[in-house]
């Protein structure tokens, strides 16, 4: 019996009983080992009060609340031997003004807050779950118009269901809760579960459903398949109203013939590979398996390097010094890291080219021009890989040379401007799939200046990248639209977005998922892959094997390339269009050569004596070992860059050093 997430008392909620102490109490003597103290947060017009809550001002609907986190506090320090209590509450979203009244009241009761139970009770703001004839009042208010056709019962549950599914998905959007055949209903459910997926949330696996005369726990069978299918992890909760109801239905919870259930009741057993591959595809998954690794390291227990963390400080202090050479004190004025600035290398090209835009004949709306941006900026990033030393590219038009990603930043805005990419000698400045399919190396090699006395390593490897996500965007119209653009990927976060005037407001997690499943096509099946879903950039880590217990407990996500187009595409979302994008601190810093090898010249990492063997040496003299990248070592310094990019932001946190500014 050891936790349970979702608890209410009738000291604190009048359809419940029992005092808080008294389910605090019973929990210890069940064993318990976790127990959620949860409570219902007040609402904030009398018409959403609950009939026993008839008689109760709106004032004292608040007092009680905070007598509620006084209360629970009180008891998580006094029983802190006997049971570890967490303190959180659970959501109401009957009305959009519920959102602002909910962010006041998380940011008054900072550090009192631990975590929320995600829940919507209300369609057209009336409860759906106190008894059946308000549930039949809540489903009779969705009016159907005489043209609407089909079952009148099943439109308007089809209708209630979207608006359930549209208010849940305020609330997973707004405040990222911990835990929480109608043909519309189920894709926003499903949109729903990738979203809360994506950011990590625990889905509740409810007890309570048996108690209200269920035949199984809540969600259905059907929905936790769903879940399952997307990576999600389960958390169990009584949902106690009392000490009578604490732990009560677990025993039966643990005979049903369910699998998420057995999954879940069965504590020590681990996720499917298909649910570990999904989740190793989402960005807490980068930060929680770096840790992991980071956490070794703090043992002494990597493979192949020693940490030194009294060396953050000289990082963090050369990192500050170049950054006020550069800018002076005014670190806001330092540009976000993106493509943009590889693009501007030596001189001015983004903004002169959207002026011409501007200046057009026709010219396109802030729209199109973020468009024709997002189409430039990503294929640039795919084609920003390591082009060795001796290539350089010349720019006719400044006379300005140009090497490793400032000259293919530069060589693919102007491959870009001549129509390189596009299918439509008419619309020249987009790319489109079609466009990208006719690609050949030797136009490549042409474009990038390439030859006998210029060569560049990978140049094949660049041309079929493009091949490859010609039929990523052929393949995924719900992100790149029927003419397959990356930048149509603008439409898609119009629809995941929320109006906040005189602009919209998105969240990173949208921007992530559509790059992480619909560029999915683009990797190598020669990458690492778990359950039948290629992962991309994703390896084993030697460290990680010895505490492994599932299939995939070794494996380290870094999306390296992922996160560098999220950054880059970001920049004119938000420059061009004003939108706001929210989330932007779960994305981690870039796990590459330049950030990791000031970790190791500045002696933060050392490679440990006699890790590596002779062999890894060509050139003795320089004492710098020749890996390719899935070495394990490799691995281990690039989950130690990814935490450590954190490590020294904290370290500089008087001088505002942000991560976008260590990259």
């Amino acid at each position: 019996m050891p936790y349970s997430h979702h608890s209410h008392s009738g000291q604190f909620c009048r359809h419940a009983a029992g005092t808080l102490e008294d389910v605090v109490r019973e929990a210890i003597r069940q064993g318990f080992e976790v127990y959620g103290l949860t409570e219902h947060v007040p609402r904030y017009r009398l018409a959403d009060l609950y009939p026993e809550e008839e008689g109760m001002s709106l004032d004292a609907l608040a007092t009680q609340f905070d007598a509620f986190l006084t209360e629970a506090h009180r008891l998580k320090a006094q029983y802190a031997g006997d049971i570890t209590l967490l303190v959180g509450l659970e959501t109401e979203f009957i009305m959009e003004e519920d959102v602002a009244h909910l962010e006041t009241l998380l940011s008054k009761c900072q550090g009192r807050i631990e975590y929320l139970v995600g829940s919507v009770h209300h369609a057209n703001a009336i409860p759906i779950d106190f008894d059946v004839a308000t549930f039949g009042k809540a489903l009779d208010s969705f009016d159907l118009s005489p043209t609407s056709g089909g079952d009148g019962d099943q439109k308007r549950m089809e209708a209630l269901l979207c608006s359930y599914f549209d208010a849940q998905y305020e609330v997973l959007r707004h405040f990222h809760p911990e835990f929480g055949d109608y043909g519309a209903a189920w894709e926003k459910l499903e949109r729903n579960v990738k979203y809360a997926t994506n950011y990590g949330a625990l889905f509740e696996l409810n007890a309570a459903a048996l108690r209200k005369g269920w035949e199984a726990s809540y969600p259905g069978e059907d929905v936790a398949q769903l879940i399952l299918k997307h990576g999600g992890r389960f958390a169990l909760s009584d949902d106690s109203h009392g000490p009578h109801a604490v732990g009560l239905n677990y025993d039966r919870m643990a005979r049903l013939d369910s699998p998420h259930i057995s999954a879940t009741m069965n504590f020590g057993k681990p996720l499917t590979p298909e649910q570990t591959a999904a989740y190793l595809r989402t960005l807490p998954a980068i930060r929680e398996r770096c840790g992991r690794v980071h956490a070794l390291a703090k043992e002494d227990k990597l493979e192949y390097f020693t940490y030194h963390p009294e060396k953050e400080a000289d990082v963090a202090a050369f990192c500050v010094d170049i950054m006020k050479r550069d800018f002076g004190n005014n670190f806001a004025s330092i540009p976000p890291h993106g493509r943009w600035r590889h693009l501007d290398a030596g001189r001015l090209r983004v903004e002169p080219l959207i002026s011409k835009w501007k200046a057009s004949a026709s010219p396109p709306d802030d729209k199109e021009v973020t468009r024709r941006l997002l189409d430039l900026f990503l294929v640039s990033v795919l084609l920003d890989a390591g082009a060795g030393n001796s290539w350089t590219y010349h720019e006719s038009e400044s006379d300005l040379k140009f090497s490793r990603s400032e000259g293919l930043g530069v060589a693919s805005i102007n491959m870009f401007e001549e129509g390189f990419f596009s299918s439509d000698s008419q619309n020249p400045h987009r790319v489109d799939a079609e466009g990208l399919s006719r690609i050949t190396p030797e136009q490549t090699a042409s474009a990038m200046q390439v030859s006998s006395g210029n060569p560049m390593v990978g140049l094949e490897g660049r041309s079929s990248l493009l091949v490859n996500l010609a039929d990523a965007l052929r393949a995924n119209p719900t992100y790149f639209g029927s003419s397959a653009r990356p930048g149509n990927i603008l439409d898609f976060l119009e629809s995941e977005s929320k109006p906040e005037r005189p602009t919209r407001k998105v969240h990173i997690f949208s921007l992530w998922s559509a790059l992480i499943e619909g560029l999915a096509p683009i990797w190598p099946k020669t990458r690492t892959s778990l359950g039948g879903v290629s992962l991309g950039d994703v390896w084993p880590c030697d460290a990680l094997k010895s505490t492994a217990v599932a299939e995939g407990d070794e494996l380290v996500p870094f999306h390296k390339l992922t996160g560098w187009i999220t950054y880059s595409l970001v920049e004119p979302i938000q420059k061009v269009l004003g939108w706001k994008i929210e989330g932007i601190e779960h994305m981690t810093g870039l796990p590459e050569y330049r950030n990791g090898g000031l970790l190791v010249d500045l002696g933060v990492l050392q490679l440990k004596p006699g890790a590596l063997p002779s062999s890894f040496y060509p050139d003795a003299s320089s004492g710098i070992p020749k890996l390719p990248p899935s070495h394990p070592a490799i691995v281990e310094w690039r989950a130690m860059t990814v935490i450590e990019l954190y490590e020294v932001r904290i370290t500089s946190k008087e001088h505002a050093l942000m991560l976008a500014h260590l990259q």
